[in-house]
């Protein structure tokens, strides 16, 4: 940016002007006494006009600078701040919980629900599979147990040992606060009367699982407990 600073111009214009009024004083003077006593006009045309010359150099030196020609340009530098950029970038974090009955009765099927949730700030990127474990299978030594699982939507499930593998269809994806809950319908049934215990279902969700970064949330487990019949 350029500002103007106008020449100092006219320093001598206030003595001149000084004189001037002096000279047109005395001149005006002079006529009248050329009047009275008759002075010669030659005289009294000499001092107008040296006022009058006085007068047109003091106002000619006082003129104001014009900003078109006698404009000195000078620079100002003007500081821009820019502020620091910070980038976040936003990932799911998926976390598993398992609830359901803690105590088992034999005979009697019981639903089991695995519910992943994202907890993050992103959208899950990628295919996701996890599996869930029920350990033991057996109860004593005359103890089957029957498991029938039923995949979320957009998911499907395969029979492991011992448990399942759930998986994301292709297109399946969990927004940030979005979850997908899987059902496990369990029932035992015991021959033994004396038999009792207990068994525990539990997943552990693979690092990386929907492009998360963080696996310190990804393990859930459930005892389950049995008493004789």
């Amino acid at each position: 940016m350029s500002e103007c600073t106008l020449p100092r111009t006219g320093g001598a214009w206030l003595p001149l002007t000084v004189v001037a009024i002096v000279l047109l004083a005395i001149g005006t003077e002079l006529v009248v006494l050329g009047r009275r006593r008759r002075f010669g006009r030659s005289t009294t045309m000499v001092v107008v006009a040296l006022a009058t010359a006085a007068t047109a150099f003091g106002v000619g030196g006082a003129r104001t600078a014009s900003a078109a020609t006698d404009c000195i340009p000078t620079s100002t530098t003007t500081a821009t701040t820019t502020a620091p950029t910070t980038t976040v970038t936003s990932r799911a974090d998926l976390t598993p919980v398992i609830t359901g009955p803690v105590s088992f009765t034999s005979g009697v099927p019981n639903s089991y629900m695995v519910t992943v949730t994202n907890v993050g700030t992103g959208t899950t990127t990628g295919t996701m599979s996890f599996d869930v474990v029920a350990t033991p299978e057996a109860i004593g030594t005359s103890g089957a147990a029957t498991y029938t699982p039923f995949p979320a939507s957009g998911w499907s499930v395969t029979h492991r040992v011992p448990g399942f593998t759930f998986g994301s269809d292709p297109g399946t994806v969990l927004a940030p606060g979005a979850s997908a809950t899987m059902t496990i319908m369990i029932q035992w049934d015991l021959a033994d009367a004396g038999d009792a215990g207990t068994f525990q279902l539990g997943t552990t969700l693979p690092d990386g699982i929907g492009g998360e970064t963080n696996s310190a949330n990804n393990a859930a487990s459930l005892t389950v407990n049995f008493a004789a019949v």
